[in-house]
């Protein structure tokens, strides 16, 4: 699978379309097909620069909060593929797909039904 990969600090140039390996998910994961993630100037690009106050485990793909379809699931996880979902408070590692533990993972429907209750 392709990803742009960051493998040292600086500008733009320092992004480069990389293979990288399928993940597996592991027990108590879901694998998610990334459809979307979240990319911005606060995390992101100071990620890249080297200038975040938190240390960044490289390589590291840019990217954070994916949402997308769950293709696979790990033992342990009852159910889930065919589902779409978010992996919330994830931005380590975002090619097309990824592993998440499924503490982590909401379904849409579930936060829809949040979301209702915070307006209401």
């Amino acid at each position: 699978m392709k990803a742009i990969v960051l493998k040292e600090f600086g500008g733009p140039e320092v992004l480069r379309l990389e293979d990288v390996p399928t993940p597996r998910p592991a027990d108590g994961e879901i694998l998610l097909q990334v459809h979307s993630v979240s990319v911005n100037r606060t995390l992101d690009l100071i990620v890249r620069a080297g200038k975040y106050p938190v240390k960044v485990r490289l390589p590291h793909v840019l990217g954070a909060d994916p949402a997308g379809e769950v293709v696979a699931i790990g033992a342990g996880v009852a159910n889930g593929v065919g589902h779409v979902a978010l992996a919330a408070a994830r931005w380590d590692y975002f090619p097309g797909l990824l592993t998440a533990p499924l503490c982590f993972a909401a379904g849409v429907a579930l936060l829809r039904s949040i979301w209702r209750r915070v307006l209401d």
